[in-house]
């Protein structure tokens, strides 16, 4: 029991950590992506540093997130604080949507009306700068989620991997705007950085969208994935043996955690003691499976 707490405690203390890098990592990008955008005029580099301030807000939001999820059950909350990480994943997602949304309509702007950005140097060297922190930041964030079981710091991480490449693929548009001016197509680079904003902006949408899908079946109290109920089902299955029948199955995911509660049907045949030995042992193999897993066992009479 010690050992399990210690472990928790652990692992609240590297994701705490881990908020606290991507609040340096976000606080950074914003920054000179904001300087650049607005020395240059680029609205591409503007919708990075918008990403930027919306991973600060949520890298403050995570931590909070972190410490809430963390706590005990309570009298307010009697299955613990879990929803809290699908619903960070949801607020997250939609404000990315909508810094996207932002950027389309103001890039769509710069089409019908073309202005050339002042230079093309000063935003690739923010983009090159920006993409490797936001892929840097992705890979750390991913293996501290692996290690600690965070899908809040998954989530995290796939949006940081998705800034990476948008500020990649900046950079590679930057660097063509520099080659057509050096090649004498300079008429054609007005419309070089709205264009692919709108591109980028519409290849980065795709990822929140997929992922608020997922956060909201946990929200609506949605059963896991079917890999995790074949396996309950399997224990289950070898507990309740040829004497038990099951009256109830019921399972939900809320975050990293999995709610089962199952009832089986018996005859009288069964003593407390046996009722007490099977539900420790089914609650034990379950956990072992499937860690995070918060079951409750009900016995009710079957009728002859």
């Amino acid at each position: 029991m010690t050992s399990s707490v210690n472990a928790h405690k652990l692992h609240e203390a590297q994701q705490v950590f881990a908020s606290h890098v991507a609040i340096a990592a976000a606080i950074s990008i914003f920054c000179f992506s904001l300087i650049a955008g607005i020395l240059s005029d680029s609205i591409a580099l503007l919708l990075d540093a918008a990403m930027g301030l919306i991973f600060l807000l949520v890298a403050f939001f995570v931590r909070f997130i972190i410490k809430r999820v963390n706590q005990p059950a309570d009298h307010l909350f009697n299955f613990g604080y879990e929803k809290y990480e699908p619903l960070a994943a949801v607020i997250q997602n939609v404000a990315i949507i909508t810094a996207c949304a932002i950027a389309i309509k103001f890039a769509i702007q710069d089409i019908v009306h073309p202005e050339d950005i002042t230079r093309y140097d000063i935003p690739a060297m923010a983009s090159s700068l920006a993409g490797m922190i936001a892929i840097a930041m992705s890979f750390y964030l991913r293996k501290v989620s692996i290690a600690t079981r965070s899908s809040v710091l998954k989530t995290a991480s796939t949006q940081w991997l998705a800034d990476g490449i948008l500020s990649f693929g900046m950079l590679l548009g930057f660097l063509f705007g520099i080659a057509a001016r050096k090649l004498g197509y300079g008429y054609i680079t007005p419309y070089v950085d709205p264009v692919m904003a709108v591109i980028l902006a519409l290849l980065l949408i795709k990822l929140p969208i997929k992922d608020i899908k997922k956060s909201l079946w946990e929200l609506l109290d949605a059963a896991p994935t079917q890999d995790v109920q074949q396996a309950i089902r399997r224990i289950i299955d070898h507990h309740k043996g040829q004497s038990l029948g099951i009256h109830r199955l019921r399972l939900r995911r809320a975050g990293k955690k999995v709610f089962l509660e199952i009832c089986f049907l018996a005859d009288g045949a069964l003593t407390i003691k046996d009722v007490e030995a099977l539900a420790a042992a089914l609650e034990k193999d379950v956990l072992a499976e499937v860690p995070e897993c918060d079951t409750v066992v009900h016995f009710k009479h079957k009728a002859l």
